[in-house]
């Protein structure tokens, strides 16, 4: 039973690494190219720990952004896009 514990743990934790190399790092590097000033790239610390706390919790749902290069290009630019939005 340990063993079972210690695959399904590896699992969901190298997808949440995935999920940040994959997902993560292009949607910050598109937001600095549209918009330097936005609180969410000045901020980026923050907005990570929030993407990555959000994305532990859903990592068997993010699997399919990272293997999937047209879902994660969607999902990249519809994060980038919502990012934007937001008013402070």
């Amino acid at each position: 039973m340990e063993s079972q514990y210690s695959i399904i743990l590896a699992a969901w934790l190298s997808t949440w690494l995935l999920t940040q190399w994959r997902v993560f790092l292009p949607s910050i590097m598109l937001l600095r190219e549209i918009d330097i000033s936005n609180p969410s790239y000045r901020f980026w610390p923050a907005t990570w720990v929030l993407f990555g706390i959000l994305s532990l919790v859903t990592a068997p749902v993010m699997l399919i952004p990272v293997l999937s290069d047209k879902y994660r290009d969607i999902f990249v630019k519809s994060y980038v896009n919502n990012l934007l939005k937001i008013e402070l």
